[in-house]
């Protein structure tokens, strides 16, 4: 009975350990995607293709 209680007690706060330890490093990408993509060229000029006479 007791340690069924020390479950219901633990699992929510797994839960919340773990989110919290996933969340800053998702964070942290997410800004530096962001960043990457205003640095990010264009891509170039296709060439454009030769008509038949």
């Amino acid at each position: 009975m007791v340690l069924k209680q020390m479950s219901l007690m633990a699992h929510p706060q797994g839960t919340v350990k773990a989110f919290g330890d996933v969340f800053p490093p998702l964070a942290v990408l997410f800004i530096v995607f962001a960043a990457l993509v205003l640095v990010m060229r264009h891509p170039p000029e296709q060439a454009q293709p030769i008509s038949d006479p």
